[in-house]
Parts: C-alpha cells; structure tokens; sequence
C-alpha cells in the first residue's frame, strides 16, 4: 500500500512539473509571437498596433492556432488588461493568453475571483484617492475664491480713493497719478489671477473627469 501510494505521489509531482513546463514553453512561444506588436521595443503591447498585426490573415491565423482562441478574444483581453493597467507589458499578456487558452477549471476559477477581488482593492484605491484630490483641488478652489474677493474689495478701495482724489487740489495731481497707476496695476494682477483661476478649475474638472472614468473601466 505504502508503495502505491508512494508511486501515485511521484505521478502527480512529474503531473505538476510537466504541466509547468507546458505553460512556460507556451509563454515563451506567445512572448515571440506578440514580439512583433511590441512596436517601440519596450517590452509593451498596444491596441492599436495589435490590430495592425491582426489584420494580416496570416498573423492573425497563426495566432488563433497558438492562443487556441478566436481572434476577437485576443483582442479583447488587451483591452481589458488596458483597463487595470497601462501600458500592458508583453509579459502578462502571454501569461493572461496562455490562462484564456486553457479549459475552465476549478482553478481557473480562483484565480479569475482573485483577479476580481484585486480589481476591486485597486478600484477603491482610486476612489480613494479621487476623494483626496478633489478635497485638495477644493480647498485650492477656495483659496483662490478668496484671493479674487480680496482683489475686489481693493479695486474698490482704490476707486474710491480715486474719487476722493479728485476733491483734491491741484497741487495733489501726483498723488492722483500714483493712486491711477496702482488701480492700473492691480486690475492687471486682477486679470492674470482670474485667468489662472479658469485654468485650475478647468485642469480640476479634466482631472475629476480621468479619475472617474479610470475608476469606471476598473469596476
């Protein structure tokens, strides 16, 4: 009994190791299949290149017979990996390839529900930081607000100087001229913090935007 035993354990060890074995040679055949898509050299895949490379009939043949999958399929799971990661390296492409290519296991199972789970830590960790970036940008916002509304009272101010200005007599004309130009330069200043108020409202709302559909493609 014990050598039954003893020989069933040594099948599913030589079982175990031939089946890794299996999934690194195919790895390494994917990797220099998409070696060709990886158009700039950097060990990355993109969308688009990928459907250059599909449009041959014949890279596209070759890579349903390697992948064991329709070509759509290859396709689609760049474009999810696309949305949890960018860029999508070469690496975990084939390993994801090589996963898709397989019958459904119980394993495969587990491992698509780690993924999910992963997916979902990552999606909250975007919200998360969606939320600090928009209280920053907020309290940023309001600061800015203040600024303008301070620049308002002291264009007021300065108006009203200038009208009690021209109760003066004629020997004042150079305090007139001084409280002129100080109006002059703070309308100028007025303009340019308006302006660059504009453009962090308009760089929040844009960023507030990427987050949101970052956060989206991630759930």
């Amino acid at each position: 009994e014990n050598m039954i035993t003893t020989t069933s354990n040594q099948e599913q060890e030589l079982k175990i190791a031939s089946a890794e074995e299996d999934r690194q040679r195919q790895i390494k055949e994917l990797k220099e299949l998409f070696s060709a898509v990886d158009v700039n050299e950097d060990g990355t895949l993109q969308e688009k290149h990928m459907m250059e490379f599909l449009a041959d009939k014949t890279n596209a043949l070759n890579t349903a017979k390697r992948c064991r999958v329709p070509v759509r399929d290859v396709v689609e799971v760049l474009q999810t990996l696309n949305m949890v990661e960018q860029p999508v390296s070469l690496d975990r492409f084939a390993e994801c390839m090589v996963e898709v290519g397989n019958p459904v296991t119980e394993k495969t199972v587990m491992k698509l529900e780690a993924r999910l789970s992963g997916n979902e830590r990552r999606a909250q960790a975007l919200r998360e930081r969606h939320h600090a970036e928009t209280k920053a940008s907020t309290t940023l916002l309001e600061a800015s607000l203040q600024s303008q509304r301070v620049a308002v009272q002291q264009l007021e101010d300065s108006h009203k100087a200038l009208v009690d200005a021209q109760t003066l007599p004629a020997n004042s004309l150079e305090d007139i001229a001084e409280t002129f130009h100080k109006v002059a330069v703070r309308e100028k200043e007025s303009r340019e913090e308006l302006h660059s108020l504009r453009k962090t409202v308009q760089q929040l709302l844009q960023k507030q935007e990427d987050v949101r559909e970052k956060t989206d493609a991630a759930i």
